[in-house]
């Protein structure tokens, strides 16, 4: 089952929550496991962070733009700032965190894709 959620909110913190329950909710459906959604949680969060942080200053009509697919066991997100031309790096301790929780990462100068699988196997 393919499924796709857009979310675009203001360049503020406090949207974190609506991010990181749009990739919980997605992260149930894709059957993932409880540390598989805290990991998309936790990845979401980050990235989300990183791209509001270089917003610093042009908040003004700029918005964080976040697209979530679920894939077949797999929630993937995508997010761009739109609005704005900013540069963005994630600093050491973010970029590890990133490397554990993530199947793949990527960060451009103003936009991330992030996507997790499930862990789960059934036993069969």
């Amino acid at each position: 089952m393919d499924a796709a959620v857009r979310l675009e909110v203001p360049p503020e913190l406090r949207y974190l929550a609506a991010a990181r329950t749009v990739a919980a909710a997605l992260a149930v459906d894709a059957g993932m496991t409880v540390d598989d959604l805290e990991d998309l949680r936790l990845g979401v969060g980050e990235l989300t962070t990183v791209l509001m942080d270089g917003v610093v200053g042009e908040a003004n009509g700029v918005r964080v733009v976040l697209k979530f697919a679920l894939g077949d066991r797999s929630v993937t997100v995508s997010g761009a700032v739109e609005g704005a031309s900013i540069t963005v790096a994630p600093d050491p301790l973010t970029a590890k965190i990133l490397s554990a929780v993530a199947d793949h990462y990527e960060l451009g100068p103003s936009s991330f894709v992030f996507t997790k699988s499930s862990s789960f196997r059934e036993r069969g």
